[in-house]
């Protein structure tokens, strides 16, 4: 299992570089008065390996989709629900202190808060 995802990593990698080479090619051929059949060859081979690449990453991963396909992040966890509660509990303790302020500065009067 390890060896086919080391494959496939690799796969990768060389499917990146392939991308590189072929973006390389195709930025020569459109610069302003370039030949546009220039490196036609190169490009299509560059893209058949990438497409080659990208298939074998596909085959290679396509036996592994089970292990994240069933990864649903927390659903079977409240800490998600904490961690907004423990917030909205702070943001309430702000609120309540900054009112406390209003009122010793008012002398206790809450209408002015209201306006």
């Amino acid at each position: 299992m390890a060896g086919s995802l080391d494959s496939a990593e690799q796969n990768i990698v060389e499917a990146l570089e392939v991308a590189a080479e072929l973006a390389e090619h195709l930025g020569a051929r459109a610069q302003i008065g370039g030949d546009a059949k220039a490196n036609e060859a190169a490009c299509e081979q560059a893209t058949a390996k990438f497409l080659t690449l990208m298939q074998q990453v596909h085959g290679t991963m396509s036996a592994h989709t089970h292990k994240v396909s069933n990864y649903r992040p927390y659903c079977r966890s409240s800490y998600g629900a904490q961690t907004d509660a423990s917030i909205s509990g702070a943001k309430l303790e702000l609120v309540r202190s900054l009112l406390r302020e209003i009122k010793a500065v008012d002398g206790g009067d809450t209408t002015t808060v209201m306006e």
